[in-house]
């Protein structure tokens, strides 16, 4: 039987766990929040839906069931940079034009709505620029009429325009990463490295901003009063996206070991 599930990392001493403390426990790496078998976008996700869950009783009827869902999930650059873009397309064209509606912006929201889907540099910067502007136009709003639904809204936007940009920078440097991999020289080597770890920080820079955005709208919609917003961000958009991005390119990953061969004794 696991500790019990608590907010932030947990604590040896106490025998309690966060979601990313457990998997990293169960692997057998050790007491930490970044266990290396979860993709770093995936891990940018599951610690603010971990420390938003307000009770023990929540975090155990929303995350107990897929507690180790998350591991195995790392994989290369390309499958990393996907998981990104997939968090910035749902920042900007769902959760940003949900916080926009409940504040009454319904041109702005239909306008990210409906940019193309982000799964690329191109498209990430386009929809950046696209969330910036509707920023701008909310914080405007939000100045003038002192709304926190309005004032919400702008920071859902302001998060998602971070989360398609830090998308981009990863692709970037995922993409310097492969070249230096094929120079196969020793500085080639060191500049892989490097890069590698520019393109896991921009990517989970990415997934934390997402989450931002799903805490701003999920504001938005509660000042607005909207009527779909009981319960929880992090149980009704955060959660949802997690299981996506985990099942996103299984077939491409190893096969991960029998749980029951992963635990501690």
């Amino acid at each position: 039987m696991l500790p019990r599930l608590v907010q932030g990392m947990g604590s040896r001493d106490d025998g309690t766990v966060c979601w990313m403390s457990a998997n990293a426990w169960v692997a057998g790496e050790g007491w930490t929040d970044e266990p290396s078998c979860v993709c770093p976008v995936i891990r940018g996700l599951c610690i603010p839906a971990n420390d938003w869950l307000e009770t023990y009783a929540d975090r155990e009827r929303v995350i107990g069931p897929i507690l180790f869902v998350p591991m195995g999930t790392v994989g290369g650059a390309d499958l990393m940079s996907r998981r990104a873009f997939a968090c910035a397309d749902v920042a900007v064209r769902e959760w940003t034009p949900m916080a926009l509606r409940a504040a009454g912006m319904h041109e702005q929201a239909d306008r990210l709505a409906a940019l193309p889907e982000i799964v690329d540099e191109a498209t990430a910067e386009a929809a950046g620029a696209a969330a910036k502007s509707a920023w701008a136009a909310e914080t405007a709003r939000a100045a003038a009429k002192s709304a926190r639904a309005a004032a919400t809204a702008a920071e859902a936007a302001r998060a998602a325009a971070t989360a398609a940009e830090a998308a981009a920078k990863s692709a970037r440097a995922a993409r310097a990463a492969e070249a230096a991999r094929a120079a196969a020289t020793a500085a080639g080597a060191a500049a892989t490295a490097a890069t590698a770890a520019e393109a896991a920080g921009a990517a989970a820079k990415s997934a934390w901003a997402a989450a931002t955005a799903a805490e701003a709208a999920w504001a938005a919609a509660t000042a607005a009063e909207a009527a779909w917003a009981a319960g929880s961000a992090a149980e009704h958009l955060l959660v949802p996206l997690i299981l996506r991005l985990c099942a996103m390119g299984r077939e491409e990953l190893p096969v991960v070991r029998r749980l029951e061969d992963l635990v501690q004794p």
